[in-house]
């Protein structure tokens, strides 16, 4: 655990990360455009496939699909 080759590479990453949004591991980002518009849907933590294929269907309907 003395090795801090990658100290810098995860101290960016958890800045960009913060920078986002991100509060916890895991989290995933759904991201779509409506009318030109880039929007985004997140989902914290652990969940089920049910609240993914939620969050698609809703962005899918947001896009008018």
């Amino acid at each position: 655990m003395g090795d801090r080759r990658y100290q810098a590479r995860a101290e960016q990453d958890g800045e960009d990360g913060g920078a986002l949004g991100v509060t916890g591991t895991p989290m995933f980002f759904i991201t779509y455009s409506v009318d030109g518009v880039e929007k985004t849907r997140a989902i914290h933590g652990a969940q089920p496939i049910e609240s993914f294929q939620r969050e698609i269907d809703e962005a899918l309907a947001e896009m008018g699909l």
